[in-house]
């Protein structure tokens, strides 16, 4: 009888031990599997993580692209207004002729024939040129399409009046002229002394 109880005890035993053998083994494969899904998880993660940096990299490009485009547009528009509204000029300048024919200020234009001409002058900012015309010759309206002149009041005396520029860039007026002698003086900036004094002849 003890003997049986003997057999049964190490019997026991060993159904435990198997048990427990299972145990160990069945929690060896759910860790494997843990270890292999967390594996499987880390590799998506870093995938996920890899492909969003490449699209916040694209969308970062493609917005330096735009950013860079717009400025080189703002750049250009800058460039033409710049250039068309006459900031560009460095000096005074005294062209042959101007919008409604040759330009009295030429200082070469000594003998004409009655008809229309340009007061024309180009100039940079900050700089002013002023012109003395004496005769009883010559005539202007007071409407311009043009404009850039302002006139003083007439002088009986000598017949005369003086134009000053009011804006940089061109200034052009329509002058007409009949037969006669018109006596010009040219002055730039606040100067008091003439650049050169001239007497056109109107055949």
């Amino acid at each position: 009888m003890i003997t049986f109880y003997i057999y049964l005890g190490i019997l026991g035993g060993i159904l435990v031990a198997i048990s427990i053998a299972g145990y160990r083994i069945e929690s060896s494969k759910i860790n494997q599997e843990r270890f292999e899904n967390s594996k499987d998880q880390r590799k998506e993660l870093n995938e996920n993580i890899s492909k969003s940096h490449n699209n916040i990299t694209k969308q970062i490009n493609e917005s330096d692209t735009k950013i860079l485009n717009k400025l080189n547009d703002v750049g250009n528009k800058v460039n033409n207004i710049y250039a068309s509204d006459k900031s560009n000029i460095n000096d005074i300048s005294i062209p042959k002729t101007g919008s409604f024919g040759q330009n009295i200020l030429d200082k070469d234009l000594l003998e004409i024939s009655s008809g229309t001409y340009s007061m024309k002058a180009i100039l940079p900012k900050n700089e002013l040129v002023k012109v003395k015309i004496s005769g009883d010759n010559w005539a202007y309206n007071v409407n311009q399409p043009i404009g850039g002149w302002d006139s003083s009041d007439f002088d009986n005396k000598d017949k005369s009046r003086i134009f000053t520029t009011i804006k940089y860039g061109i200034a052009d007026y329509k002058f007409r002229l009949e037969k006669g002698e018109t006596e010009i003086l040219l002055f730039f900036g606040k100067s008091q002394i003439p650049e050169w004094k001239k007497v056109i002849k109107v055949n």
